[in-house]
């Protein structure tokens, strides 16, 4: 029968899109069950069973080529999701390792009170979790589970919006404080200008307070508390 060829034609044609895209679809195995029983039947008794083909076949067919339209789009989807969040965890390792390196600048330059009051790095292991995770994710994508493996993408990628605005809450507070002493000694320069300008320059007791703060803002490390306390001094002497 014409008909039958022509739909295991598009039968196989659906297969190899499914094959290409490393899908399972069950509406295959039913299509195939239904032609094959079309097949069987014309065979035996061909007048009543093509009456009952298009009917019987067709609608398993489109329900076929439907489902794999579905998955081509979802597997579109996943791509685009994995390239995501590959971009994600390089971001989240490229700022975890700057706040790492902020909190070892600090470390050496800095003397500050409630240290254990600041945002601290991620552990070096909830990186390593991220990466294993994203990695079996990759398999079950490969295994053409998209549905499951845009669920675990959606999980994940939150995940990664928390880990990295921990790392960045780090960066920023460690970072924070290497920038106020950087501002606090260029504002004792501009101070010592003001202070010349204003013909404040053979002052003893500025020149004192300026030699005493410069050289604790220049030391590592510079206690923070005592060197914001110096300043203001400074500041209020320059600007009374």
């Amino acid at each position: 029968n014409g008909k039958v060829g022509k739909h295991e034609e598009a039968l196989k044609l659906l297969q190899q899109e499914a094959l290409d895209l490393g899908a399972t679809a069950p509406e295959l195995i039913e299509a195939e069950r239904a032609l094959t029983a079309v097949r069987t039947a014309i065979n035996g008794d061909p007048l009543s069973a093509d009456g009952n083909f298009e009917a019987q076949v067709v609608p398993v067919i489109e329900a076929c080529r439907t489902r794999l339209a579905q998955l081509k789009a979802l597997k579109s989807q996943v791509v685009s999701q994995l390239a995501e969040a590959e971009q994600a965890l390089a971001h989240l390792k490229t700022t975890h390792a700057s706040s790492l390196q902020a909190v070892e600048e600090r470390k050496v330059k800095l003397n500050i009170d409630h240290e254990d009051q600041l945002t601290m790095p991620l552990d070096d292991k909830v990186i390593e979790q991220l990466a294993t995770w994203l990695e079996r994710l990759k398999t079950t994508v490969g295994d053409g589970k998209f549905q499951a493996a845009s669920v675990g993408l959606v999980n994940w990628t939150a995940q990664v919006i928390n880990r990295t605005s921990s790392a960045e809450s780090a960066f920023q507070a460690n970072d924070a404080l290497l920038r106020e002493r950087r501002d606090m000694r260029g504002l004792i320069e501009a101070l010592k200008v003001r202070a010349g300008a204003e013909g404040m320059a053979e002052d003893a007791t500025l020149a004192a307070m300026f030699a005493k703060v410069s050289k604790m803002l220049y030391s590592r490390p510079t206690p923070m508390t005592e060197a914001r306390r110096l300043v203001k001094e400074y500041q209020d002497a320059v600007l009374k």
